[in-house]
């Protein structure tokens, strides 16, 4: 699983790969990038099923403990979003970016130094790492109106989905983790993961 963002001459990626052996299985390419060489990789499971009576707790990317058992949801998308800190854009986006919720409850963030209009573009990034995280399993376009996010002081951020045709329900889709970072006073670096109930 990966994903990808950019913007002008800065980039950033997100990949999740299960338990491997990657002894000899470096490329180095011409041009001085260091490549997997999918062929040789050894896949295990990342999650394995357990029975009823067992559980296993793993940590995820932002080393909360997850329990992976049969009846819970595994990793399926993660997602990843880098946008300029922009006031002037978050202004202008606001409103079609945002629900009303979203709209009211702007300014939470004010005591981290963060402008109600630098929040808006957060909340945009958030939603754009959501979106990629769930691509993989939805296979549709989903409006900025179809989930709610609240970017917490910490680092994380609260996720409500409500897709119009109730497809997140029918699939099942459950945002595992959605997380944010303000880098260099330029960027907001998003990233998200999604999983699946059982």
């Amino acid at each position: 699983m990966g994903s990808i963002s950019h913007k002008g001459e800065y980039a950033v990626g997100l990949s999740r790969f299960r338990s491997s052996t990657l002894d000899g299985t470096t490329r180095i390419f011409d041009n001085g990038f260091e490549a997997l060489d999918a062929n040789k990789l050894q896949w295990s499971e990342e999650c394995p099923i357990l029975d009823d009576k067992d559980n296993q707790s793993l940590e995820d990317a932002n080393n909360n403990n997850v329990t992976c058992s049969s009846e819970g949801s595994v990793v399926r998308g993660i997602g990843i979003d880098l946008e300029r800190i922009d006031d002037k854009r978050g202004k202008k986006i606001e409103r079609k970016v945002l629900t009303e919720n979203e709209q009211n409850e702007l300014g939470g963030l004010e005591a981290i130094s963060i402008s109600a209009a630098e929040e808006v573009m957060l909340r945009f990034s958030l939603k754009e790492s959501v979106y990629k995280a769930m691509h993989p399993i939805l296979c549709q376009y989903v409006g900025f109106q179809e989930a709610e996010i609240t970017p917490l002081p910490d680092g994380t951020a609260k996720v409500t989905l409500n897709l119009t045709n109730g497809a997140h329900e029918d699939l099942g889709i459950v945002v595992r983790s959605a997380s944010w970072k303000k880098i260099d006073d330029a960027f907001f670096l998003t990233s998200a993961s999604v999983g699946v109930e059982s």
